[in-house]
């Protein structure tokens, strides 16, 4: 897959979050097969993103909602575009995850 090529399996998350004011995807993975380095095994999924606002309640949605869903949220260490952060779980979550999100 080419370094800006989406996984078709994650690609619904990423464009649902970057139609989210302030939300900006960095990275993504949809998991597979033979994972080399960066990527996530098969049935794994990653989504990294930047929130631009200093209004932290809709990130505190996002972290209800992956505790919900047994997803992995991570808060990042600021970097110079703003903070980052990462959302991984199991890939039939990210339906459910696109609905909660809404």
């Amino acid at each position: 897959m080419s370094k800006n090529t989406i996984d078709k399996n994650v690609k619904p998350l990423v464009d649902c979050l970057n139609s989210i004011e302030n939300i900006h995807t960095i990275g993504s993975c949809g998991g597979h097969e033979n994972h080399l380095g960066g990527q996530q095994p098969e049935g794994k999924f990653f989504v990294t993103f930047s929130y631009f606002s200093k209004n932290r309640e809709f990130i505190l949605k996002i972290k209800t909602i992956c505790e919900k869903n047994n997803l992995i949220y991570k808060e990042h260490d600021p970097i110079p575009f703003g903070v980052w952060y990462s959302i991984c779980g199991d890939c039939t979550m990210i339906d459910s995850l696109i609905k909660s999100l809404y």
